[in-house]
């Protein structure tokens, strides 16, 4: 059986779409890749058969990845690392978006993908990683790693990035040790047509009891290899715990960051779920030529049960969702309004997110509460009317269908989550008895987006390489 650990994809935007009139201009927002928050820009070169060579005009800030959760993708290949055991050596494979197959970046003859010198080695066994992948950029794969030993298994704190070409050949160090503390628990990677940019997450140790404080961090990384990095901002909670405040990348708007600042009730509410309803969310550029965070530029609260604004960063826009059922989305820093939807949304339907834009296609879920039962719509933001609703064929539990989830999308080919297979798996105990216990193997199958988005469901299963039981 085919197997392979892909992280789950968090979904981008809660909104509500209605039928569309463009504003300021008839501006609108271009088609969306994986990384979900971040503007359009055109990547100049192809595959460098140098990847020490100066790199390419890759144009102002965008990003480049959003983090762990989503792996990235870009002209048609999905970037991923894999091993066989969790203690085993990471190495780079690439999943092709048309095809569904996925080989290991190596083109050595006989190598077995367990040592440095494999071109798909990534980083050795038995660390505490936080983050473990690669990204395409200016016609090379930047490759990176860092171990999070605080909050994993203990170990020292490492941290890596190297350029190599797309087939894994030639592989360079960039930079090392660019994780400033004790703590990594995920990365966003940006760039512009010079520098890196890491914006580190991170809740380090700060004092002998143990209490930890959220901390984020901008790293600025040259593209020339052997530079060190730069630390541009810090940002650290003043609480500590459950009521810690948090700083996180939002997106990139006009080539400038964005940022959200959350900041919890001054008293604990009694649980966690109470803590975030109560929760305020701002939005702030960060500014990275002088380093400031400025005033905050839209607020809202999440409070269950009331209809309030839903907002959130999406392809460079602002769109916002109020207790009407009308949607806009403007730029963030202007306060320009881009696209004006009057409330058409079923009132019964919950919406929960953008699937994805496509030209002027926009793909967005929502829930019907009363039915429990998950929809996905395809509308046409030039006319304002929905095109058609895709079909929810994969079965959770053999009786309640469920929409097809959203693993890669580089803008013109999707990789999606189609079917959970039941399954029986044997392991061996402490004691040397042999155990079976029921598990799952995940089915993953690739189709061009515009097939999807006109109801189709001949996609390919993809072939992913072997892997075993942790």
């Amino acid at each position: 059986m085919k197997r392979f650990a892909f992280p789950t994809l968090a979904l981008g935007v809660m909104l509500t779409l209605c039928a569309c009139t463009g504003e300021a201009g008839n501006a609108s927002p271009h088609s969306t890749t994986l990384s979900d928050t971040a503007d359009t820009a055109e990547t100049a070169g192809t595959a460098a058969s140098d990847p020490t060579d100066s790199p390419a005009t890759a144009g102002p800030l965008h990003m480049v990845w959003a983090g762990s959760d989503t792996p990235s993708a870009a002209e048609g290949q999905l970037y991923e690392t894999a091993s066989t055991y969790l203690y085993d050596p990471r190495c780079l494979t690439a999943v092709d978006l048309e095809t569904g197959v996925q080989r290991v970046l190596c083109n050595r003859t006989g190598c077995a993908h367990n040592s440095p010198d494999c071109d798909a080695w990534v980083c050795e066994a038995g660390l505490s990683l936080a983050q473990c992948g690669a990204f395409a950029e200016d016609g090379v794969l930047y490759r990176v790693y860092a171990t999070d030993p605080h909050h994993g298994m203990g170990g020292e704190l490492r941290s890596r990035v190297e350029v190599s070409a797309l087939d894994g050949s030639g592989r360079t160090l960039l930079c090392e040790d660019f994780v400033p503390d004790g703590s990594c628990t995920d990365i966003t990677w940006l760039a512009d047509d010079t520098f890196l940019y890491a914006c580190i997450c991170s809740n380090p140790a700060v004092n002998e009891a143990g209490d930890t404080k959220n901390r984020f961090t901008v790293e600025r990384i040259p593209k020339t290899p052997g530079s060190p990095a730069e630390e541009l901002y810090q940002w650290q909670s003043t609480r500590t715990g459950n009521m810690a405040e948090s700083l996180q990348v939002a997106g990139v708007s006009g080539g400038q960051l964005l940022v959200t600042l959350t900041e919890l009730p001054a008293e604990h509410t009694g649980s966690l779920a109470g803590d975030y309803a109560a929760s305020t969310t701002t939005l702030h550029v960060l500014d990275l030529n002088t380093c400031t965070l400025g005033d905050a530029l839209d607020s809202w609260t999440v409070s269950s049960g009331q209809a309030l604004p839903l907002q959130q960063i999406y392809n460079g826009l602002l769109w916002t969702i109020d207790g009407e059922g009308t949607l806009t989305a403007a730029d963030p820093i202007t306060g320009q309004t881009v696209e004006r939807c009057p409330g058409i949304w079923p009132e019964e339907m919950e919406p929960r997110g953008i699937f994805g834009l496509y030209g002027r296609r926009l793909v967005a879920d929502g829930y019907d509460r009363a039915a429990d039962q998950e929809h996905r719509y395809v509308f046409d933001l030039d006319s304002g009317a929905m095109q058609r609703e895709l079909p929810a064929t994969w079965y959770k539990e053999a009786t309640k269908p469920r929409l097809p989830a959203l693993m890669a999308d580089d803008g013109e080919h999707l990789m999606l989550k189609v079917e959970e297979r039941p399954v029986t798996r044997t392991t061996v105990g402490q004691d040397g008895a042999v155990m079976q216990y029921p598990s799952g193997d995940s089915v993953f199958a690739v189709i061009p987006a515009e097939d999807y988005l006109d109801g189709s469901e001949d996609w390919t299963t993809c072939t992913l390489l072997d892997t075993e039981e942790n």
